[in-house]
């Protein structure tokens, strides 16, 4: 198990979804996959 922040980010346009950003702390989630 590990903790790390992540964010998504929607945008929306006329009520439907145009696009998804996934955003994650990259240095943590290394960090915690090493073994």
């Amino acid at each position: 198990r590990f903790d790390v922040a992540l964010a998504h980010v929607w945008t929306l346009s006329g009520g439907k979804v145009t696009c998804v950003e996934f955003y994650i702390d990259t240095p943590a989630m290394l960090a915690a996959l090493q073994p």
